[in-house]
Order: C-alpha cells, then sequence, then structure tokens
C-alpha cells in the first residue's frame, strides 16, 4: 500500500509537469487527478486511526466507515478520471468506448460484492478493515 502511495504521488508529479508543459492544468481531467491524489492522503492517516482503535476495542470503530468509504469514493473518482484522461488525449471513439464498458463492468462487480456481503452481514462477524469474515467454527471443515 505505501508502495501504491508513493507511486500515486509521483503519477501526479508526472502528470503536473505533463499538464503545464502542454498547458491543460486547468482541464477537468488534470484538476480530478490532483483532488484524488490529495484525497489519498488522508487514506493512511484513518488507516492507522482505526487499525490503532481497532486492536484497542476488537471492533470496527468511528475511524473504520470514513476510511472504507472514502476509499471507495476516491477509487470511484479515479476511475472517472480515466475516462476524462481518454477524451483529453482524443483517444479513439473505440477506445473510449472500450475502457468505458470495461470499467463500468468492473465497477459495477465491485459494488455488488459490497451490496452482497452488507446483506449478509448478519451471519459474519465484523473483520479489521469494517469488511465481514466468515465466522470460524470450532468444527472442522465447516464455515
Amino acid at each position: 500500500m505505501v508502495l501504491s502511495w508513493f507511486l500515486a504521488i509521483a503519477g501526479m508529479g508526472l502528470g503536473i509537469w505533463m499538464a503545464n508543459t502542454s498547458r491543460q492544468l486547468d482541464t477537468a481531467h488534470a484538476i480530478i487527478g490532483i483532488v484524488v491524489v490529495i484525497a489519498l492522503l488522508a487514506q493512511p492517516i484513518t488507516g492507522l486511526a482505526h487499525h490503532i482503535l481497532f486492536k484497542r476495542y476488537g471492533r470496527p470503530n468511528t475511524a473504520t466507515y470514513p476510511h472504507v468509504w472514502w476509499g471507495r469514493a476516491v477509487i470511484t473518482l479515479g476511475i472517472i478520471n480515466g475516462g476524462l484522461g481518454l477524451q483529453l488525449v482524443d483517444n479513439t471513439t473505440d477506445g473510449k468506448i472500450a475502457y468505458a464498458v470495461v470499467a463500468a463492468f468492473m465497477w459495477l462487480v465491485w459494488m455488488t460484492v459490497v451490496v452482497i456481503a452488507f446483506f449478509k452481514s448478519s451471519k459474519r462477524l465484523e473483520g479489521e478493515t469494517g469488511e465481514t469474515v466468515l465466522r470460524q467454527s470450532t468444527t472442522y471443515g465447516t464455515v
């Protein structure tokens, strides 16, 4: 996660340089890209707070859900920004359609898993990430 965080910051630096060089720093893609990376800066802070509180209380806490939902919102915004980037460089229509279809499909699969996990949570215990984990039975082979 730390490596990804540093790569995102490096990518933002490269993006700012490219946008500044091509005079496109005022485009929606550049602005949203900067917003996404700045928003990512909060993730380690809320993640650490969640981890410390989870270790102390053994359950999801006030830092859990902001961390999880902020992350989901930032990823969604990043996916949208990918499409804006393709428009900015005037990618082919087929390329834009392919990105939109694959990105929308993957986002829908992701959100479907989130919703299913939420509705099945009555049969599960909360895990450290605020997502659910299966309740372990004392009998081998059963979950």
